[in-house]
């Protein structure tokens, strides 16, 4: 299961390729119970940007989402581990909680230029705050 509000995580990972940032909700991609030879397999879809079209591959959006399971496992956040042994997490997305500021001449900008202006100044690039909650 991967959650995102962003297209890409990890350093490049997109397993979400289709989410955008505004729209309120995570996207979801849940991949089944496939051998190691399949992911090995998809690797190349998901360094690609592309959506990846698998019949044990689906895709959902929503503004929250709660995975609780018996057996323990990690939960990750953009590559990083933030929660171990746990059996039970709830993301969710918190409308409107990050906070830009911008020059007062530049009214629109792009993602590209967002980007580019960002790590001219060295800071990191931006995300929309998750809300975890961990069992």
């Amino acid at each position: 299961i991967a959650a995102g509000n962003g297209r890409s995580a990890g350093g490049g990972f997109y397993l979400t390729p289709e989410a955008t940032v505004d729209d309120g909700r995570l996207d979801v991609c849940l991949i089944g119970d496939v051998p190691v030879l399949t992911i090995i397999g998809l690797i190349p879809k998901v360094l690609g940007g592309k959506r990846l079209e698998h019949k044990a591959v689906s895709y959902l959006r929503t503004a929250q989402l709660q995975v609780e399971s018996d057996d323990l496992f990690k939960v990750h956040a953009d590559g990083e581990v933030v929660g171990s042994n746990v059996n039970g997490v709830q993301l969710g997305v918190e409308p409107g909680a990050i906070m830009m500021i911008c020059p007062r001449r530049l009214s629109i900008w792009s993602a590209e230029s967002m980007k580019s202006w960002r790590r001219q100044r060295g800071l990191p690039s931006s995300r929309r705050m998750l809300r975890w909650r961990m069992n």
